[in-house]
């Protein structure tokens, strides 16, 4: 399986011959939206799901086929931007969640620390939920965990969207640094630099490696 380092790569699903599943799971509401004029996502409430003993905090909007979307390290569902998560609501079913140990999703008694585990947890949630077989879309990280989703649970996963991320592993091929620094710039132009300062990245300069912020300052033509 291939993956882009930076943009996205959708992967077909292959047909699904299980009919969905009408029951629906058992969940505690804790919160809601005082406001019902704002977006979809901003006023869904948080509901929890127990999967494999674990309380999952999750967020359900929209109308359509099913997205599930996989975060980055450390992301909880307050950190995805509503308007990205309401375009999508408006054409589909998006589930959002905090995994172990993140946002309002506790640590389990065991912790939940590499890509199967992640994958194990989401899958859970997926069955929990009686998503049947949604598109998972993974950002960063998430994408990892969602590779993982369908080699592992292939049963559970009707398609794959990936976003920022790679397949990882010590055979995965990146993109070469030109390359990237183009597909950034063209993608976020969060560059902005000055002839009396160094270019960098407006928005995330700890996590370019080395030699990156120069390549940036030759791509732009900044000194």
């Amino acid at each position: 399986m291939t993956a882009l380092a930076a943009g996205m790569v959708l992967i077909a699903p292959a047909a699904a011959g299980a009919a969905p599943t009408a029951g629906r799971p058992a969940h505690t509401e804790i919160d809601s939206a005082d406001h019902l004029d704002l977006s979809p996502s901003l006023t869904a409430p948080t509901h929890v799901v127990t999967v494999a003993g674990l309380p999952i905090a999750y967020r359900s909007f929209g109308h359509g086929p099913t997205l599930l979307l996989t975060p980055c390290l450390g992301f909880s569902m307050d950190d995805w931007d509503p308007a990205l998560l309401d375009r999508l609501a408006a054409t589909n079913h998006v589930v959002i969640f905090d995994s172990d140990g993140v946002g309002r999703t506790p640590a389990g008694s065991s912790a939940v620390s590499t890509v199967p585990q992640l994958s194990d947890q989401a899958t859970g949630l997926i069955r929990a939920l009686h998503l049947n077989r949604p598109t998972v879309v993974g950002y960063s990280l998430g994408g990892f965990v969602a590779q993982r989703m369908a080699v592992d649970h292939p049963d559970d996963v009707g398609a794959l969207i990936l976003m920022g991320t790679g397949p990882g592993g010590s055979q995965q091929v990146l993109p070469d640094l030109p390359s990237l620094v183009r597909a950034y710039l063209h993608s976020t132009r969060l560059c902005l630099p000055t002839k009396s300062s160094r270019c960098t990245s407006a928005a995330t300069p700890m996590l370019w490696p080395r030699g990156v912020d120069e390549q940036l300052c030759a791509t732009t033509g900044s000194a």
